[in-house]
């Protein structure tokens, strides 16, 4: 089985800031991720189309990390994830209902959180 390959998105939009996850929330179907930097300025992540997500200290990420510095840069960023396992047993555990559907594993990094999220379209990144 591939290893995973990140590629980072909307580079421009981190810039050279480290955020932190500021918080989670989950209302009406949206998905929002509030991040906040050193000089307390936020970003918000918005995913409209996502049907699943996890969280993880980065602590606790130890695998995810090697695989990002593979194949990408860190820091503070958003990945495309290709060859995903996370996908993998998302369709499993659907009973790939929602196989042949254009989906995509996005891959959120923060200074204190690994945020994986399932969704049919990229997130809408706003500050």
């Amino acid at each position: 089985m591939a290893r995973p390959r990140y590629t980072a998105l909307d580079l421009a939009v981190f810039g050279r800031a480290r955020y932190a996850e500021d918080r989670i929330s989950d209302e009406a179907g949206t998905l929002e991720i509030i991040l906040e930097d050193e000089s307390e300025a936020k970003l918000s992540v918005s995913f409209d189309a996502y049907l699943a997500f996890r969280k993880m200290d980065e602590g606790d990420a130890l695998h995810t990390l090697e695989d990002i510095s593979e194949t990408s840069e860190r820091g503070t960023r958003l990945y495309l994830v290709e060859d995903s396992e996370y996908l993998r047993w998302f369709h499993f555990e659907s009973g790939t209902i929602h196989k042949g559907q254009k989906l995509a594993h996005y891959c959120l990094t923060t200074i204190d959180s690994v945020i994986d999220v399932i969704s049919f379209e990229p997130p809408t990144v706003s500050q």
